[in-house]
């Protein structure tokens, strides 16, 4: 079973602990990942672009003019798709986006995600994280010895809602603040480095051992 150090906020070990071998040491499943960051992306779409077909433009539905004896082409209603302000043929209505992806695979692809992170060597997990002040600047200065002075998008997962680590972290962009079962593929995928609390750790192997 894969072992990690726990480390304080100045990167001192304090401990070490086992990680689950069903969470941490899987082989990633690329598929499963990719299709629950697909499902993610297109339940954001609000799938509300619509145009009018002829049936509903404010046009009458009367003859333009007699069939014969104009010298024009002959013409039905205004609404015609041809003419302009008319109808339009095969347009976008409102619709929903959303994929329905089976609960086990949404499973398999955060776990892929967790055990892409372990043996990436993005993986950190601290003691404890808190900010008591919760300023930014306080939040900073942890999160820069944590990651080694780099500038990288780094997710936290803490074991519940925190509202001086949320003040603290609200105006960092690269930084997100998350929980144990708000835990998601994309998120995982597109945060660089992987910070949890060792509280938050055993919460993960509950919600996904």
């Amino acid at each position: 079973m894969p072992t990690v150090n726990v480390v304080d906020t100045n990167l001192n070990k304090v401990e070490e602990v086992t990680l689950s071998d069903s969470i941490f040491n899987q082989e990633p499943h690329h598929y499963a990942m990719q299709q629950v960051v697909r499902a993610q992306m297109a339940t954001k779409r609000r799938g509300t672009a619509k145009t009018k077909s002829r049936g509903e433009v404010t046009y009458t539905n009367a003859k333009l003019y007699r069939q014969k004896g104009t010298g024009r082409a002959r013409a039905g209603s205004e609404r015609s798709p041809i003419r302009v302000g008319g109808g339009v043929i095969f347009g976008p209505m409102p619709r929903s986006f959303a994929i329905n992806v089976p609960r086990k695979v949404r499973r398999i692809g955060i776990i892929s995600a967790l055990s892409q992170k372990f043996k990436s060597n993005d993986l950190i997990i601290v003691e404890h994280c808190a900010v008591e002040s919760g300023k930014t600047r306080d939040f900073v200065e942890q999160w820069q010895k944590l990651v080694q002075g780099q500038k990288v998008k780094t997710l936290f997962v803490i074991p519940q809602k925190d509202e001086m680590m949320w003040r603290s972290t609200r105006n960092v962009k690269l930084v997100k603040l998350t929980f144990p079962d708000k835990l998601n593929v994309y998120d995982l995928l597109y945060y660089q480095k992987l910070v949890i609390t060792r509280e938050a750790l055993t919460k993960i192997e509950e919600v996904y051992g």
